[in-house]
């Protein structure tokens, strides 16, 4: 990521995250104790952290996330058109986000949705996948997401169940990873794969991405 930080990594032994405090105690307590249940293989969900520097293995900040799927008569009707009429619509679900509270204002929050935005949008052109969903755990963190991301809708009765279709504007590649519009290298493809466009258009990309391993 940066010589601060460690590049993002699956949660492997290694990894301490006994001193992991965030403003969330429910991302803080899921962390310490489900965490490293889902460090093996055909878990529920997987589990990638970014580490205090490259020789430190302390987390600092994680997100989880993993497949799911959404009932058809519970998402806004845009969400089902042209969906080949099912009962469920197929998500990559971010179940947990969390920045350990000394890190906070860094950008790393904003740098891990960012990567998980680009990820599922590359994942939908290769396998059915509508979008992203996400799990808010609060109004506060309704606010955060959507102060990122303005084309956030929501499952039809629980506002904290958040959606972005691969289609979006949001979803875009270049808009992740904060892009100008007016960018003359719009070629999405070529923005993931390198991470930003500061060679050719001299403006640096607020945060570096990852390929999950």
């Amino acid at each position: 990521m940066t010589g601060e930080y460690s590049d993002l990594a699956p949660l492997e032994r290694r990894h301490e995250v006994g001193g992991f405090r965030c403003a969330s105690e429910a991302q803080t307590e899921w962390l310490l104790q489900q965490g490293p249940n889902n460090r093996r293989a055909g878990t529920a969900a997987k589990v990638y952290v970014v580490a205090e520097a490259e020789a430190s293995h302390v987390v600092v900040a994680y997100f989880a996330w993993c497949k799911s799927g959404v009932a058809s008569d519970t998402l806004p009707s845009r969400f089902v058109q042209g969906a080949g009429g099912y009962s469920m619509q197929p998500f990559l679900l971010l179940a947990r986000l969390g920045v350990h509270s000394d890190h906070e204002g860094r950008g790393l929050g904003s740098q891990m949705l960012g990567h998980v935005i680009v990820e599922t949008y590359k994942y939908s052109q290769k396998i059915g996948c509508r979008g992203l969903l996400i799990h808010a755990e609060n109004d506060g963190a309704v606010a955060y997401y959507r102060s990122k991301i303005a084309d956030f809708s929501s499952v039809t009765g629980n506002e904290q169940h958040l959606l972005l279709l691969a289609k979006d504007k949001g979803m875009s590649p270049i808009i992740a990873l904060g892009l100008p519009v007016s960018c003359p290298h719009d070629a999405a493809e070529r923005h993931v794969r390198r991470a930003g466009c500061s060679v050719e258009c001299g403006v640096p990309p607020p945060f570096q991405m990852w390929s999950l391993p």
